[in-house]
């Protein structure tokens, strides 16, 4: 019942992320690996984020080995193009 009264109220309610700002965050794990994560600042100010309470976590698995934990240029080339098309599907402006 409360997820339906939380969608009636942001009924229609789109959100573009066109003209956000985002903000790079670097970190050191205990293994030493470095963690780097991009977050959208702006849309955590967003008044209606009750609307989309939902996350979506994916984990893809790749050896940084050689590489000081990150992606070599193959696997890097790949994680860009898993995005593009993530985000050509998952489109901001239809709700997701």
């Amino acid at each position: 019942m409360e997820a339906k009264r939380v969608l009636k109220k942001y009924d229609g309610e789109r959100y573009d992320t066109d003209k956000d700002n985002y903000a790079g965050l670097e970190a050191t794990l205990n293994n030493g690996k470095p963690l780097i994560a991009v977050i959208n600042s702006t849309l955590l100010d967003w008044d209606r984020k009750a609307s989309h309470p939902w996350i979506l976590a994916i984990e893809i698995k790749y050896s940084g080995e050689n590489n000081n934990g990150m992606p070599d240029d193959a696997t890097y080339e790949l994680l860009n193009k898993f995005e593009d098309e993530a985000t050509e599907e998952l489109k901001d402006s239809d709700g997701f």
